[in-house]
């Protein structure tokens, strides 16, 4: 059955390690740091974003009412209370083909989990699943810690686009909402889709959401990305392809004019 999620107090380190995932009990805390390769893809935070943050004293005292209508705003989703922050959500991985199951066990990866606004809602609405979430924003995945259950969320704070914590092949579907058009460049994504190829399992769903299209700007973004970027050669040689492209206009929510959600499957390997 569903979950009732609740808020614990955990305790925040102020260690300065790279990339860490802690894991609690009722009875101890442990830290396991994680070795990785050198940067290839150096993931920059905006101030925006940060200076937004609470301070984690004041989460640990929301209520569950209080994650459901403002945890978002966090995230800088402040646009959106808290239907149209649902709304979002579902939207977003409505086209994920195969889909999310809501009696099969299932694992997720969100990149940009931010406070874990997102992976909270997934969590509630599937009871089966469990996730994995990272971001380059520490304060932001402390918070996460606090808000989503520890047995069912795996959090990492990152400061590159390599994801040695993750096994070959064990993800059934990814989720990256808002972050993508922030990268730094084309290729610095196609590299991303490769570690994202390769922790996928075959037949894997994938989501992006919040691109500009062409005409419409760069908006708070790095760079537009065409919606042709997703079938060219180098992203179709990694063993993936489009299932479909959404205009998010057609969600009729705040900040969705002029920007698609772009949806993908790894092949089936036979």
């Amino acid at each position: 059955m569903p979950y009732n999620l609740t808020v614990s107090t955990i305790p925040i380190s102020t260690s300065t390690v790279r990339l860490t995932e802690r894991t609690t009990t009722s009875s101890h805390k442990q830290t396991f740091p994680i070795t990785t390769q050198a940067s290839t893809t150096i993931i920059a935070a905006h101030n925006w974003f940060q200076n937004v943050l609470s301070r984690y004293g004041d989460v640990q005292q929301w209520s569950a009412n209080e994650f459901d209508a403002k945890l978002h705003h966090l995230s800088h989703w402040s646009h959106l209370n808290a239907q149209q922050w649902l709304d979002f959500v579902n939207k977003s991985i409505a086209k994920l083909d195969p889909p999310m199951s809501p009696t099969k066990n299932f694992t997720f990866f969100e990149l940009g989990v931010g406070v874990g606004a997102f992976s909270r809602r997934l969590l509630l609405q599937y009871p089966y699943a469990n996730g994995i979430g990272v971001d380059v924003v520490r304060d932001a995945v402390e918070i996460a810690r606090i808000v989503l259950p520890s047995d069912r969320m795996k959090l990492y704070t990152v400061s590159n686009n390599e994801y040695n914590m993750i096994d070959n092949s064990t993800i059934d579907h990814i989720i990256v909402p808002g972050v993508i058009c922030y990268f730094p460049s084309l290729a610095s994504i196609e590299d991303f889709m490769k570690e994202l190829v390769r922790i996928a399992k075959p037949g894997a769903s994938m989501c992006f959401t919040m691109i500009p299209f062409d005409a419409s700007g760069k908006f708070s973004c790095n760079l537009i990305i065409s919606p042709s970027f997703w079938s060219n050669k180098k992203i179709r040689s990694l063993g993936v392809r489009v299932t479909s492209i959404q205009n998010m206009s057609e969600w009729n929510l705040s900040h969705s004019q002029y920007r698609y959600a772009a949806n993908l499957r790894k092949d089936i390997i036979t």
